[in-house]
């Protein structure tokens, strides 16, 4: 709720995607500082790959209905969000 009312666009975004059940906060860390005082930038931007690989790399334990890769075979050295919207990660 506290990151909806400056960012909006994103949260519609998320609204309508696979990510929607995430906290904002499972990838931009801790922003307490920053909804009370937006001014202050508590954390950087995240680095997506670590992020996504964390949820979407092969693993025998996941249902086959989740998305899961080969990250090398899938995307080499590229970064996710060269070819993905993190908010609402389909094909961009």
């Amino acid at each position: 709720a506290a990151c909806a009312e400056c960012h909006s666009d994103v949260v519609d975004l998320r609204a309508q995607a696979r990510h929607k059940g995430i906290a904002c906060e499972s990838c931009h860390g801790p922003l307490a500082t920053h909804a009370a005082d937006p001014g202050q930038m508590t954390t950087k931007l995240p680095d997506a790959r670590p992020l996504c690989v964390h949820c979407h790399a092969a693993n025998t334990g996941k249902t086959k209905r989740y998305p899961t890769v080969d990250i090398k075979e899938h995307a080499g050295d590229e970064s996710c969000i060269s070819c993905h919207k993190p908010h609402n990660p389909k094909l961009s």
